[in-house]
């Protein structure tokens, strides 16, 4: 191995390996071996392994050009010098020293240290910096020489940070990125100091500080871990001493042994008092509770905004609460409930409220199913039809155990016999030569006949042999002959067990032994997939093909006649391994995501996922067995899409196995640590280091050996390579269908068993904040979430308008239901097909609600014919008949507080802009919408959104709520076209279509100008046909991160200040607007 070092502007390179020590003095091309004691201040960059240089050829200045050497770290230099070596292995981090300072968020894993971290307000930064002196350790003091290793007066210090008073701490001024800088000095070192920097950025620009977090700056070394904490005024001011422990002063040590890292931590605060946070809304999780059940009930009250924390609970009708300490009044527990109790969350803002009451009692659970018989076994399997004494039979054993059922006996070919259902048996006294007795199940599931046999029948005329009976041996000599079925006892197959992740791969199976062994009957195969068969065979054998892990193989043995019929079945491979004994009570864990930007455990074509197992032992285990569901190298999804393994990518092998303890590294295969390297001198045999062999995808699994207290990771990659979810696809599926899943396994030794998914969803809508959504008909594209990502679609009630009744003869009596949305007990069920309510049985298959989905006759009002009249007839109020942006003419807008007008304001007091027969195109690069509420008004044209429209960011002063930004855009017989490079729209959007001969194309629709892989979010409200514009968006993202396809959140600024014309035009009331 080569490793270099970089000292003073020099770079060496040097070659390591194992000296011996001797004396020649030879030719100048034979091999020169020198001892050397300690470093040979002659040669003083020449590397020194056990006091000895094994050089074969030097340069014209004497130093080493050539040695033979294979070591990680060179005992080194005659001096003392910090952090010089460039190609370090154990720890990656730091192979290259010079870069000795990384950083990373607390929330991260320890490989996660880095040069550059973007940081949000609220996030903690660790910092961390590795401290390396590389001076010969034969001179350290402790071999009584003059202790030219040592590095002494070592200290450290890092800049920007400085005391507040007003924070009694030390902090960062204001900005957008720092460049925090640590040095590490002594007075006795080459060069005499040394310095690095890391990057910390603040998401989206804006101004941060770093605040220190207290007690966090510290020296740590050895194993197990040694702490010298610093004082922060000498951290941040003068520089803070340290050194090895070994030396109780502020000295050093040369060599590996006496790394250690130096670590501290802050905090990011904003620069400047955040705005005041009122309530949008609250909700009590969970959202119901039963009167007996057990105490207390717990409950979690969840804000919007999440910062929001100014909760107070109440109860009533019985019962109390108590809140819990610690979490902001977000969480309460009630006790002493009854039926009648309610209870209550709400904002201390008056804002926000939410309750939930005891529900009914539940059923009685069903029954269990019936115990279905499965197989008999009678003795004797047989009778003699010459015996005249009576016979006994009994049934000796019934699978399963538990079938209580009756048994029916008849008795064919004549004779008599009595019946003991109680015992299971039955007494044949009388019989003739055609007799037998047929035993079945009273469920018609299990059945067996017991034929009766004459092993000496007359000779048939003329002399000669009996002719055989059928599928039974032939006799010879006046004897031999059979029953007229052979029954089948017992039943074995190979394997009983089949691969997953070889979809194209032909299995096959076969009959392994049967009995008795003159069985002549026939084998039905048949490959079930989530209980339905796709496949079948016949024979001894059978191949099937595409087997994943809802498969399943069975084989019937069916006898020619009456007789026992056999059963089994071949099933997924247990990923389980036979658990060791004793078992301990560590665990293991399984994590899989995406690597494409924050998108979590979603993925798209193309896209690359990580898979990681760790395995956390509770006490040293002397080894341990993972196996892995992605065998062979693949791994199939739901809907046949393959995963494949990442080959290479880590340092040319397909996965890497690493140790975690204060840091991370690196785990070497056991094969390859050899008897002369670093760790066999240090640990003595292969046999007690920690090391692998085999991999997590082979039969066997992987076998990671002498375990002590690590926790063991297993990561690798596999990119999706195959996928049938495109537009197409989703249309033709469930609409509660949301994406392919990729369910990735593991199980160790210990029997342990986990799993996660990776998924890729089909686009789908999102809305946040609780408003009623009225569908007009379901979507034809876009999916319930809910069976993914575990979230509803839409957080508020979702109603689909039921269609209009049949003409019939004119009755009397109650009117249809209204739009009225019921209690959360009628709803709870309603994205199911279960719920006995037929207007609340799963009427929406695109979209799930968190509240309710409904199928209702709607109030006239709320009809697109009614909207749409009272928009038309209201325009002509609030306008005025004044067309101030133009008439007939498109117009392009880049200032929507101040467009260009054609006359004045229809209505001096609000500012309301009106294009007739014209297109209205808002410029790519328009300003934001600065203070106060406007509207535009585009009848007989289309509104042609090339850029973002959004609101400047002013705070709500409820004090003059006229100033809050609001904007309204309302499209009358037209469009609403949105360019594919849009991703954020703020205010009210409404597209209403025309009637008559004057109408429109695509009037009343929202739609894309073109293909956009974007998201989509409204910060307000939509009207109109949004099924185009889904159509041409295919951003699929992490539902629980908010990332849908169309996202919706309803805004609240509606309440303070509503855009002029909108209360006369669609009459909404403060208290419609709250729902």
């Amino acid at each position: 191995m080569k490793l270099k070092l970089q000292i003073a502007g020099l770079s060496l390179i040097i070659i390591l390996g194992v000296f011996v020590s001797a004396v020649y003095t030879q030719a100048a091309d034979t091999p020169i071996l020198e001892p050397q004691g300690r470093c040979d201040p002659a040669h003083p960059f020449d590397p020194h392994v056990n006091g000895i240089i094994h050089c074969r050829n030097r340069g014209t200045n004497g130093q080493c050009t050539q040695p033979f050497a294979d070591d990680e770290y060179p005992s080194g230099l005659c001096f003392p010098s910090f952090n010089n070596y460039t190609d370090g292995r154990s720890y990656p981090l730091f192979s290259d020293e010079r870069r000795f300072m990384l950083a990373r968020l607390s929330t991260e894993t320890p490989q996660d240290y880095r040069q550059q971290v973007n940081v949000r307000i609220g996030d903690r930064v660790e910092f961390t910096a590795y401290v390396h002196n590389d001076a010969d350790p034969w001179h350290n003091p402790n071999d009584g020489v003059a202790p030219r290793s040592m590095a002494r007066d070592v200290k450290t210090f890092v800049n920007l940070f400085s005391y507040d008073s007003t924070l009694n701490n030390f902090a960062t001024g204001e900005a957008s990125a720092f460049s925090i800088n640590q040095s590490i000095a002594a007075s006795n070192t080459t060069p005499g100091t040394i310095w690095d920097d890391v990057q910390i950025v603040a998401i989206n620009g804006q101004p941060v500080r770093l605040k220190y977090v207290p007690d966090s700056a510290r020296f740590e070394y050895g194993n197990p871990i040694v702490k010298r904490f610093f004082a922060s005024s000498d951290f941040f001011g003068g520089g803070a001493f340290f050194g090895s422990p070994d030396t109780n002063s502020n000295n050093f040590y040369g060599s590996e042994d006496y790394r250690g890292f130096i670590r501290f931590a802050a905090e990011v605060i904003a620069s400047t008092p955040p705005p005041p946070v009122f309530c949008r809304s609250i909700s009590i999780a969970p959202h119901e509770f039963q009167a007996n059940a057990a105490e207390p009930a717990q409950f979690t009250a969840t804000a919007d905004p999440p910062n929001y924390n100014d909760i107070m609970w109440e109860v009533s009708n019985g019962g109390n609460i108590q809140v819990d300490p610690g979490t902001n009044n977000k969480r309460a527990k009630l006790t002493g409930k009854t039926q009648n109790t309610v209870l209550v969350a709400r904002s201390t803002d008056g804002r926000c409220r939410d309750e939930v009451k005891a529900t009914p009692l539940p059923p009685p659970p069903p029954p269990p199913p019936p115990v279905v018989c499965q197989n008999i076994t009678v003795n004797p399997t047989q009778f003699r039809t010459d015996d005249a004494g009576p016979t006994p039979f009994q049934i000796t054993n019934v699978t399963p155990s538990g079938f209580t059922g009756n048994f029916n006996w008849s008795l064919t070919g004549g004779g008599r016999f009595t019946i003991e259902q109680s015992t299971r048996g039955a007494v044949l006294y009388e019989r003739n030569s055609g007799s037998s007795i047929t035993i079945e199940s009273d469920d018609k599931q299990c059945r067996v006949n017991i034929p009766g046999i004459n092993p000496n029948p007359p000779p048939p005329p003329g002399g000669g042999n009996p002719p055989p009976p059928p599928h039974g041996g032939g006799g010879g000599g006046g004897g031999g002959g059979g029953p007229s079925a052979v029954p089948c006892n017992k039943l074995e197959i190979s394997p009983t067990e089949f691969l997953l992740g070889v979809p194209d791969r032909d299995q096959t199976f076969f009959i392994k032994s049967i009995e008795p062994g003159n069985f002549t009957g026939a084998y039905y195969w048949t490959h079930y997939k989530d209980n339905v068969s796709v496949a079948t065979a016949n024979g001894t054998r059978a191949t099937f093909k595409n087997l994943t892990s809802a498969s399943r193989v069975e084989v019937y043995a069916i006898p020619a006649g009456y007789g026992n019929t056999c059963k089994k079945a071949a099933v997924p491979e247990k990923i389980t391994i036979p658990p060791a004994n004793p078992k301990p009570a560590g665990k293991l864990t399984k994590r899989a995501f995406g690597i494409t930007a924050s998108r979590g455990n979603v993925i798209k074509k193309g896209e690359t996922a990580e898979f990681q197992i760790a395995f956390d032992p509770s006490a040293p285990v002397p080894e341990v067995i993972i196996k892995d569901s992605m065998r062979n190298g693949k791994l199939v999804g739901s809907e046949d899409g393959v995963i494949e393994l990442a080959r290479g990518v880590f340092g040319g092998k397909d996965f890497k196995v690493e140790e975690r303890t204060n840091f991370t590294a690196a785990i070497q295969k056991c094969s390859e640590i050899k008897p002369d390297s670093l760790i066999s001198r240090l640990f003595g045999a292969a046999s007690k280091v920690l090391c692998y062999e085999d991999s997590p995808f082979d039969s066997n699994g992987i076998k990671i050996k002498n375990i002590n207290n690590e926790t063991i990771l297993i990561t690798y990659r596999g990119q999706l390579l195959k996928s049938n979810i495109n537009e197409t696809y989703c249309k033709t599926l469930s609409r509660s269908f949301c994406g392919e899943k990729f369910t990735n396994s593991a199980g160790d030794s210990f029997d342990h068993n986990v799993s996660d998914i990776i998924f890729t969803p089909c686009p789908f809508l999102l809305t946040k904040g609780i408003g009623d959504v009225i569908l007009q008909e379901d979507l034809d594209v876009g999916s319930d979430i809910s069976s993914c990502a575990g979230i509803p679609n839409i957080e508020g009630p979702v109603v689909k308008p039921k269609p209009e009744p049949l003409p019939n003869v004119p009755r009397t009596g109650a009117d249809d239901e209204g739009l009225n949305i019921p209690a959360h007990t009628l709803c709870q069920q309603s994205n199911t097909e279960t719920n006995t309510i037929e207007a609340y049985k799963n009427p929406l298959k695109s979209v799930s609600s968190a509240i309710c989905e409904m199928s209702l006759t709607l109030n006239d009002i709320l009809t697109p014919p009614k909207i749409r009249a009272n928009v038309v007839e209201n325009i002509t109020r609030i306008t005025r008949y004044n067309n101030n942006l133009g008439v007939g003419q498109s117009v392009t807008v880049s200032n929507l507080n101040a467009p260009n007008l054609i006359g004045e304001s229809p209505n001096p007091n609000f500012a309301i802009y009106k294009l007739k027969n014209g297109n209205l195109t808002i410029d790519r690069f328009a300003q934001k919408v600065g203070q106060g509420a406007r509207t535009y008004v585009i009848e007989n044209g289309d509104l042609i959104i090339n850029g973002n429209i959004e609101y400047e960011s002013i705070p709500y002063d409820l004090s003059a709520t006229n100033k809050v930004p609001s904007i309204a855009f309302i499209v009358i017989n037209g469009s609403i076209k949105i360019d594919p490079s849009v991703t954020n729209l703020s205010g009210i959007f409404v597209a209403l279509k025309g009637e008559g001969v004057g109408t429109r194309p695509n009037s009343g629709k929202i739609l894309g100008t073109s293909h956009s892989n974007n998201q989509l979010t409204f910060e307000g409200s939509v009207f109109g046909d949004i099924e185009p514009l889904f159509e041409s968006r295919t951003f699929t993202g992490n539902a629980s991160q908010g990332q849908g396809t169309i996202v919706i959140n309803y805004d609240g600024r509606l309440f303070y200040n509503m855009p002029p014309g909108l209360n006369e035009i669609l009459e909404v009331s403060p208290e419609q607007v709250a729902r």
